[in-house]
């Protein structure tokens, strides 16, 4: 396994939501700092990242879906919902804007970009952020999360049948995991909780060296294999690159070695497998950098609750190479060592330029080099908007 592409200025994201459809990657909503989550008339925005060309694409809302004082068919604006995708359409479930969390599910066509809102049948889940959804078969399970209306965290399994939309809470056996929110969910055969039995069942791995406790962090299955990577462990005040992988036949955790430039440590941000290649993308970091610029609109957006802003929101995107191609190889080793290219052939330019030009999504973090007293100093070098705050 090496990570070979680092690039940024894609989306800058935390808490949004990707699958995949084809060879694409769609990534819905999320949240960055300076921007507005106190509307439900602002509709979610989805970018589309090309893993050919490796470039991101805005999807723009579709006409007639915006505007007006109400949004029927296109979800607002959120963070902490989950997506999936079946038979070429990406459901969308719950999520919350910094008003209140809800339980709307939404349906995004991949081939019109056309946003619906299927009529749903059954008890819904209560309204929540932070769960997690699987597809197995033709059923959509919903388990965990946080239900603002009790204020606590749940452990209940929800199946939504995308054949008649009807949901259901499953009742479930064995050893159910305690209550949770920003955990992972990743299916192997067809199985999340036994979906045959609806049992849970717990697996121990008490015998071999684990991964620290984490949330917020990502899993795939990659050849029957549990992968996840990243996260935060609360206990420690740790964020986490490590990359952990457990094998099934031996029921045991082994740290995976990584090669390459291994991304930066974080939690909340995406990752999704297409092609035997893992992509991580967005999530937030420690920040130890010098101040930061924001206009007056977006300090007045930032909560000033008594936390210390020492998070940033990331807009990279790196690649992981299952097996890392020859070709591939070559192009690296041109790149590291600055090899002119003139001579070689064009396809080989092209991919070349798209592993090192920077996607042109995001601007860059406004900074301020110099040191200054008072963080909350305004600049005058600046327009009458912009304050500068660490």
């Amino acid at each position: 396994m090496w990570w070979t592409t680092h690039l940024e200025g894609g989306p800058r994201r935390v808490n949004h939501a990707a699958c995949v459809v084809d060879s694409c990657i769609y990534s819905f909503g999320g949240y960055r700092t300076g921007d507005s989550y106190r509307s439900k008339h602002t509709p979610i925005d989805v970018y589309v990242f090309n893993t050919h060309t490796l470039r991101w694409k805005k999807i723009p809302t579709p006409e007639g879906q915006s505007g007006g004082s109400e949004i029927e068919n296109v979800p607002f604006m959120r963070y902490g919902h989950s997506v999936v995708a079946h038979q070429g359409r990406i459901y969308l479930f719950g999520g919350r804007n910094d008003l209140s969390p809800c339980n709307d599910l939404f349906c995004f066509d991949v081939s019109t970009w056309q946003w619906s809102r299927p009529e749903v049948k059954g008890p819904l889940p209560e309204r929540r952020d932070g769960h997690t959804a699987c597809v197995i078969h033709d059923f959509m399970y919903v388990f965990g999360g946080f239900e603002e209306a009790y204020d606590r965290m749940d452990n209940n399994v929800y199946t939504l049948n995308l054949n008649s939309m009807e949901w259901k809470h499953q009742s479930c056996e064995g050893t159910i995991p305690y209550a949770r929110d920003f955990h992972t969910a990743t299916v192997f055969g067809d199985r999340m909780v036994d979906t045959t039995h609806h049992v849970w069942r717990e697996i121990n791995t008490a015998s071999c060296e684990a991964p620290s406790g984490r949330r917020s962090h990502t899993a795939l299955n990659i050849h029957d294999e549990l992968y996840i990577f990243g996260g935060f462990n609360a206990t420690r005040n740790e964020h986490m690159n490590d990359m952990w992988k457990f094998d099934f036949h031996s029921m045991s955790w082994a740290k995976v070695h990584q090669c390459g430039q291994v991304p930066k440590v974080r939690r909340r941000h995406a990752m999704c497998l297409v092609e035997g290649k893992v992509y991580i993308f967005g999530g937030t970091s420690p920040y130890n950098g010098p101040r930061l610029f924001f206009t007056q609109m977006e300090l007045a957006l930032i909560p000033l609750d008594g936390r210390t802003f020492s998070l940033v929101e990331l807009d990279d995107m790196h690649v992981l190479e299952l097996s890392v191609s020859l070709r591939t190889l070559c192009l690296m080793a041109t790149i590291h060592n600055d090899i002119p290219v003139t001579d070689v052939p064009q396809p080989l330019k092209v991919d070349r330029e798209a592993m090192t030009r920077n996607l042109e999504i995001s601007p860059p973090l406004k900074v301020r080099e110099d040191e200054c007293d008072d963080p909350w100093e305004v600049d005058d070098d600046l327009d009458d908007d912009q304050f500068v705050f660490y």
